[in-house]
Formats: structure tokens, sequence, C-alpha cells
């Protein structure tokens, strides 16, 4: 007796794997371990990441198209805050993950100035 299985959902998939893809990129990584310090304006982004503030609203700009961060416009200024602080677990889990010979040391995000 053949038993039917039924098909899977991929819906929460799909939308996993676009969050996978904005953080396929060691400068959204880095936005990501910053801003979940606290809110940054693109300007300080960019400093850190070493690009310009073009460059760095485009990584923005997919980070938030996936809902990963929020943007709130002051006067001149836009700052970026983590949308859900949870989306550092990911981020802090694929660092302690083991690396070659022995593990990866326990990481939590880093201070930044």
């Amino acid at each position: 007796m053949t038993t039917l299985v039924s098909p899977v959902d991929l819906a929460p998939y799909a939308t996993a794997s676009e969050v996978f893809k904005a953080l396929g990129n060691p400068i959204r990584l880095m936005v990501v371990d910053v801003l979940a310090n606290g809110e940054r304006c693109v300007n300080d982004l960019a400093e850190l990441a070493g690009c310009d503030q073009s460059t760095m609203s485009g990584h923005l700009s997919a980070l938030r198209l996936r809902g990963m961060i929020t943007m709130e416009r002051r006067a001149n200024q836009v700052f970026y805050r983590l949308k859900d602080p949870c989306i550092t677990q990911i981020f802090c889990c694929i660092l302690e993950r083991p690396a070659g010979k022995g593990a990866a040391k326990s990481r939590t995000p880093r201070k930044t100035p």
C-alpha cells in the first residue's frame, strides 16, 4: 500500500530565502551587526563600510524591501534600525558555527563607536 504525502507549502521558505539573499553580502551583514547596537544614519554606515552614501543606500534599500530594517527621516538625515532584532540570532548563529579546525568563539553583536 502506498501512502500519499501532501506537498509542503513552500511560501514560508521563499520568504526565508529572500532574507538569506539579503544577508548574502558582507556589507549588509555589517549593517545588521552595527544596527543590533542601535539606530544609525546612512552617513555613519557608509563610513563604517568604507563606501559612498549611494552604495550604502542601495544596501539599505535591499534590507528594507525584505522587511529587515526600518527608516526614519529626521530633518536632512535618515536613520535606520532593525525592524526585528531576532535577525541577529541568525547572524550570531552563523558566526558561532565551527570553522575549519576547532570551533569559532561565541559571539555577540559588537559595540561600534
